[in-house]
């Protein structure tokens, strides 16, 4: 018996929400994802506008290389694990930031201009004037086909009358987006009203209804949801509960920000539900970005990090002066390179939002397969305020339309606006202009580049320095499309992607997740050479611990932070090391008698003696605290120990 196929158009609702769903099998194939698709049209393509203030230190931007083989400066070396899905855009100009003669307010013309290509009316009044951003064209193009035409956010507030900058209302300096020529489009920098606008369709008494009770907006469609599921297949119910368990994800993020301390800037006031890490607050937002995208709620998207010529500190990244004021650096090093953490701090963040949109399968391909998102700022020097060769990267894959993977120079004094009109064209929208358009960006698109193959962790040769190798007692085979028969679950969520395990704590489980062999599993031995790969993706911790039946043993454990090794209750040894998200790492810890060694990366080896670490009827647990962790090439051997051990032991001692 066939499954009956649902509209692409279903959603759950339930006491004033209204639920979009991601893509399902049972909704037919991703040609239909238009009521009337043309038979080749493929996953919808979706674009992304994300800005950053005062300028960046160009010179550790700009690669020199040209073509595939471009270098990552050190503002983009962050986005290295997704380089294969960037274009860096070099010789691109906003012309209409420029004064042409209204003298100061760079600031203002750089954020106002740069999705509009038009020079803003400069006034402190009520007679601002514009013209329409080109997410806005999109938007009344397309928007009918999504439950929002669009969305605009941001993470800093910003007033919509009084003088800024020089004379130039505040609407310039904290508006990206706009309707019309005088119609701006405010952002919205409170996760939770973002959330709420993204599901939530009923009027306020029913919002009040809902808070009063302080329930899930899932809890009020799950009844609907389970007429849904009777008519889904096994593989559709597991999407979908990926899905719901997303959103549950973000729901408790946002309750959890509610009971942190505020916001403690100077420049602006705190908001009341904002978290108080800026670098939480972004990935929230990049987070609903992801959400909305991949249920289709919205095709069109503006983020601003920080509002033109904002003075927010950095401290958290030792940067404690304001970053405009450091912008006008004089040619002072010191301020520059405070200048390149703040700009590197940025790009963390778009390679955090490029990371999750690239692991969420979509068709062919993944969500960022599916997207374009434009990252870049309208002042190229924020000491100069000028606005030629600004910093300009596109990255995705705009459904089969963008070839990335290189790095392109324009001729100087290209118009940005024709980047926009480029991005419109592969969303099928076609206008005559926008702005200072004066055509579409050409090598977008090369027939003859061929893609990068896609990132998967390359098994890094680390050597054991104690034991020497025996018996294969266990080996993963994520690649088969399961955990296999030696593991079982013992809270938690586990699936295989892409040859690669894929861990979820979930909330319902108060506990961390716990993936086991057993003590009557395949480690038939006392001591042990394990081998893994594993990436830190929103996970706080990820380990691989040795228990028995009496309980815990010995752990390795990865945070952020750092990776350390310990015997439950006894000794241990770490290393404080930056384990950035997204980023694939790999370990080798040995085991043998009352000793434990580990490697991580290239750093060197950790270790450890406890006569309690001896171990009796082992089992192997992969532990995960938080949404996701991945490990990959897990492999355990029984071990002996090496006849230069003692030599060696001595010196890690010393």
């Amino acid at each position: 018996m066939s499954a009956k196929v649902i509209s692409r158009r279903t959603v759950l609702r339930g006491l004033g929400v209204t639920l979009s769903l991601p893509w399902l099998e049972a909704m037919g194939p991703l040609t239909a994802w238009a009521e009337k698709a043309a038979p080749k049209t493929v996953a919808p393509n979706r674009m992304a506008f994300l800005y950053v203030p005062n300028g960046i230190n160009m010179a550790d931007w700009t690669p020199q290389k040209d073509g595939a083989g471009f270098e990552l400066k050190p503002i983009l070396e962050p986005l290295a694990a997704v380089k294969d899905q960037l274009l860096v855009l070099t010789g691109l100009t906003a012309d209409k930031a420029r004064a042409y003669g209204d003298g100061g307010g760079s600031h203002a013309r750089a954020l106002s201009a740069f999705l509009t290509g038009v020079h803003p009316y400069k006034t402190d009044g009520n007679s601002i004037r514009n013209g329409i951003s080109v997410d806005q064209a999109a938007a009344a193009r397309i928007g009918e086909k999504t439950r929002l035409p669009s969305l605009e956010i941001g993470c800093e507030h910003g007033a919509m009358a009084g003088n800024c900058d020089s004379g130039y209302s505040c609407v310039y300096s904290s508006t990206m987006s706009w309707r019309s020529a005088t119609q701006p489009l405010p952002k919205e920098v409170n996760p939770k009203l973002v959330f709420e606008r993204l599901f939530a369709s009923a009027p306020d008494a029913n919002k009040a209804r809902r808070d009063a009770v302080q329930k899930s907006i899932l809890d009020y469609v799950r009844e609907d949801s389970k007429d849904l599921s009777s008519r889904l297949s096994s593989a559709d119910g597991r999407k979908l509960d990926e899905y719901f368990t997303a959103i549950r994800d973000i729901e408790l993020r946002i309750e959890r920000v509610q009971k942190l301390p505020p916001v403690k800037a100077p420049d602006y006031p705190a908001p009341r539900v904002i978290p108080a890490s800026y670098e939480e607050h972004i990935r929230l937002m990049c987070d609903l970005i992801v959400l909305a995208f991949h249920a289709d709620v919205t095709r069109v998207v503006t983020f601003v990090l920080a509002n033109e010529a904002s003075n927010k500190p950095y401290p958290f990244i030792q940067v404690p002066e304001g970053h405009h004021d450091l912008s006008h650096h004089g040619g002072d090093a010191a301020k520059q390179a405070k200048l390149r953490l703040i700009n590197i701090f940025h790009t963390r963040q778009l390679a955090y939002l490029l990371t999750r949109l690239n692991q969420i399968p979509e068709g062919d391909g993944t969500l960022l397969d599916h997207a374009m998102i434009a990252y870049g700022s309208g002042i190229h020097d924020g000491n100069a305020h000028n606005h030629e060769d600004l910093p300009i990267l596109l990255a995705g894959g705009g459904s089969g339309t963008l070839s990335p993977g290189r790095h392109i120079r324009y001729e100087k004094e290209t118009p940005v606006s024709n980047l926009w009109m480029s991005m419109l064209n592969r969303m099928e929208i076609t206008v005559e202009k926008l702005g200072d358009s004066t055509g579409t960006l050409p090598h977008l698109f090369d027939a003859n580049h061929k893609p990068a193959p896609k990132a998967v962790p390359a098994v890094v040769a680390l050597k054991p320095i104690m034991c020497k190798k025996g018996e294969l007692l266990l080996e993963d085979n994520f690649d088969s499309g399961h955990y296999g028969k030696e593991w079982f679950r013992m809270t938690g969520k586990f699936e295989v992607s892409r040859g690669q395990l894929k861990c979820a704590e979930l909330p319902a489980d108060n506990h961390h997740s716990e993936l086991s062999t057993g003590s009557t599993g395949p480690l038939k031995a006392r001591d042990f050479v394990i081998q893994f790969s594993f990436k830190l993706d929103g996970a706080s911790m990820l380990a691989i611990g040795l228990e028995n039946p009496k309980g815990h043993v010995a752990r390795a454990i990865a945070t952020p932070e750092g990776f350390e090794i310990l015997k439950w209750d006894g000794k241990k040894d770490a290393r404080m090391i930056k384990l950035d998200t997204g980023t694939w790492h790999h370990a080798l810890v040995e085991v043998h008698g009352s000793e434990m060694v580990a490697q991580v990366d290239d750093q060197a080896p950790l270790y450890f003696e406890d006569e309690r670490l001896k171990v009796e009827k082992p089992r192997l647990v992969l532990i995960n605290s938080g949404q996701f962790a991945w490990f990959d090439d897990v492999k355990v051997w029984k071990a002996e120990q090496a006849e230069d051990w003692p030599a060696k032991r001595a010196k890690l001692k010393r």
